[in-house]
């Protein structure tokens, strides 16, 4: 067999391994051994070589090890979670299972809980001695999830929920995150909480504060699958390519033209090796990371694009306070006329997107003077629809403009990242 490969200057290919993956892999913890989920069986392989060593007679779509690699989580399509051991191709007994795949795994650092994320909006939290197991709703499909050992939390992108943090050893909801759209994967690196969403953009959150720790940007990847961490940098794994950022400053370290390969993600990180594993046509590549690797700067969104100026009738502030939260965490500065109505002038001046919410209450006051003030500077009007907003036939001065409508709730993913892509030209349309 022949493989092709075309990588970065700053990534060297270590070996390829004929194994072809079926769901996602994992490394063991000394990174020895690579565990690949086939399509009918489990291929274990050498992590230098890429030469079989191992071969279990069924088939997995994720899998997690314990700290010493004594034991392999595997999770099925099927919503179960088997035990292996190494040279004893024996599972365990699992006595119940997610209502659907499960999409992630996790060991907790004592070895006794496995954590299990899945299709059914569940996260499972398993006794690794008996496979006892008490299930946690997350409020929509759960993605992807990441455990913080030092916290003993547990991270979950849980698509329109955005990201619930949770206790790992009750399972109960300490802490989320909301974000204007769905999350599709997790992360912690550096003290950081990464998030990654369905239409490419990358966030980092305080770990400890959960607030934002830079504006969101989109890598022009497409959309996030997978979040590694490795060492300092951190691995984003997207539908058109693969990118390596330096968790710390935010800049891109390499970028490959790769897109997933496997649903749910078809990379695996060793961090103390600075490798990784990458499924590719028919094959595993093992690929190392250069410790030299020069960084580009991730395009952040320019200040004239992210200054916005916030219309609206101060008894629709209930209303507006999401949308206005969310487009400080996509990178928008926002000035809140309902607050301070003498800077709607500054911000015009100034070339500030203005933002008009029509909630109940009607129109912002001073709505046709505050238009006109933003009209003569040139500024770009962005009309949004409110639950129970309606805009009188007279207002309606926004030719070609499109509306931004949440029908029942404010919070609805699909209409706050409509907002986002209207407000912020920097986001993906």
């Amino acid at each position: 067999m022949t493989l092709l490969l075309t990588l970065p200057p700053r990534l060297r290919l270590r070996a390829r391994a004929s194994a072809e993956p079926a769901g996602r892999m994992a490394w063991t913890r000394r990174g020895d051994r690579l565990i690949v989920g086939g399509a009918a069986e489990t291929v274990i392989v050498d992590g230098t070589t890429g030469v079989e060593v191992e071969r279990w007679p069924r088939a997995y779509v994720g899998f997690a090890c314990g700290a010493d690699d004594s034991y392999v989580a595997a999770a099925t399509a099927r919503g179960c979670v088997d035990l292996w051991r190494f040279g004893r191709p024996r599972p365990g007994e699992p006595k119940e299972r997610h209502d659907g795949a499960i999409t992630a795994l996790a060991f907790s650092d004592d070895d006794r809980r496995i954590f299990s994320a899945g299709e059914d909006g569940k996260v499972g939290i398993w006794r690794a001695a008996t496979l006892e197991v008490a299930f946690a709703p997350v409020g929509g499909r759960a993605h992807d999830l990441a455990y913080d050992a030092r916290s003993d939390t547990l991270a979950v992108a849980a698509g329109r929920a955005g990201v619930v943090i949770l206790d790992g050893a009750s399972g109960a909801r300490v802490a989320g995150v909301k974000l204007p759209d769905r999350a599709t994967a997790v992360a912690w690196c550096e003290g950081l909480l990464f998030v990654g969403t369905r239409e490419g953009q990358l966030a980092a959150y305080d770990g400890k504060r959960l607030e934002p720790a830079r504006p969101t940007v989109s890598l022009g990847a497409g959309a996030i699958v997978q979040l590694l961490a490795l060492g300092s940098s951190l691995v984003v794994e997207a539908t058109d390519a693969i990118v390596i950022v330096d968790a710390a400053g935010g800049n891109v370290v390499a970028r490959w033209p790769h897109g997933v390969a496997v649903a749910g993600g078809s990379v695996a990180v060793h961090a103390e090796q600075r490798v990784f594993a990458v499924a590719v046509p028919a094959a595993t590549a093992l690929v190392e990371l250069s410790a030299e690797a020069q960084v580009a700067t991730i395009p952040q969104p320019s200040a004239t694009m992210t200054e916005v100026l916030a219309l609206y009738h101060p008894s629709d502030e209930e209303l507006a306070a999401p949308v206005l939260r969310h487009l400080v965490e996509a990178g928008a500065r926002v000035t809140d006329s309902a607050r301070d109505a003498r800077r709607v002038v500054e911000a015009a001046r100034r070339g500030a997107v203005a933002l008009v919410l029509y909630g109940p209450s009607g129109p912002p006051l001073r709505h046709d003077y505050q238009l006109d003030v933003l009209e003569t500077h040139g500024a770009r009007v962005v009309p949004v629809i409110l639950p129970g907003g309606v805009v009188p036939e007279k207002q309606r001065r926004f030719h070609g403009a499109a509306y931004v409508c949440f029908h029942e709730r404010v919070q609805d993913a699909d209409a706050l990242a409509r907002v986002s892509r209207a407000v912020l030209p920097g986001l993906p349309r």
